[in-house]
């Protein structure tokens, strides 16, 4: 599912329930606050996000490897880094 997709969606859903219908573009200024908060709290100030029904989101570092380049066959050393995980509740 794209963005444009995901505002789609959620314009149709809010018309289902016969709530104020959102524009896409108070839709879209929505999905961009909320990757913004994620980003954010969670990659930059390494807090747990959690988000009731949800998931929660949570820093992880992956460690130093050694991969392949599937073209050359040559070995990459690929440095340590930081992720996000997303960890989806019952």
């Amino acid at each position: 599912m794209t963005k444009a997709e995901l505002v789609s969606a959620i314009r149709d859903y809010s018309k289902q329930l016969g709530k104020i219908a959102l524009t896409t573009d108070q839709i879209d200024v929505c999905i961009h606050g909320l990757i913004h908060v994620v980003k954010n709290d969670v990659m930059v100030r390494g807090e747990e996000l959690k988000i009731a029904g949800f998931g929660k989101f949570v820093k992880k570092t992956r460690p130093a490897r050694v991969c392949r380049n599937p073209n050359t066959g040559e070995s990459v050393n690929v440095p340590e880094r930081d992720c996000l995980e997303f960890k989806a509740f019952k």
